[in-house]
């Protein structure tokens, strides 16, 4: 399982998602959705070639037509993955996930609120 399968996969399992986002999507988001989800995507990848230790940044995107909702669905992103040790979805050997930002955005041809979540992995492959 590659990380950005492990990531979606330990999402969908951390309490409070599933009934609060109705999916997670890879890059994008279908249009004119109704209800809350979540985009993400890798923005950078580095690598120490010299031990295979890998930093990735992804980044998770709440959309949601109610603000308060997208806040507390990104709240729930932060502590799934900040501090987080351990093999994610069962399968990618986590030393360490560390929360980064959070940016609120409006988006007024949409009608959606939007949050950010960026997030770093470190591991060994």
């Amino acid at each position: 399982m590659n990380i950005h399968e492990a990531a979606k996969k330990h999402l969908l399992d951390y309490p409070g998602i599933q009934g609060k986002a109705e999916d997670i999507y890879w890059i994008r988001k279908p249009e004119n959705i109704k209800k809350t989800c979540i985009s993400y995507f890798r923005v950078d990848n580095p690598k120490n070639s010299l031990i295979n230790k890998y930093s990735p940044r992804f980044q998770f995107d709440v959309w949601s037509p109610n603000g308060p909702e997208a806040i507390e669905v990104a709240e729930l992103i932060e502590k799934a993955f900040d501090r987080y040790k351990g093999l994610m979805a069962g399968t990618k050997p986590i030393k360490q996930g560390v929360y980064d930002n959070t940016q609120e955005f409006y988006e007024e041809d949409t009608g959606l609120y939007h949050v950010s979540v960026d997030v770093f992995f470190y591991y060994l492959e």
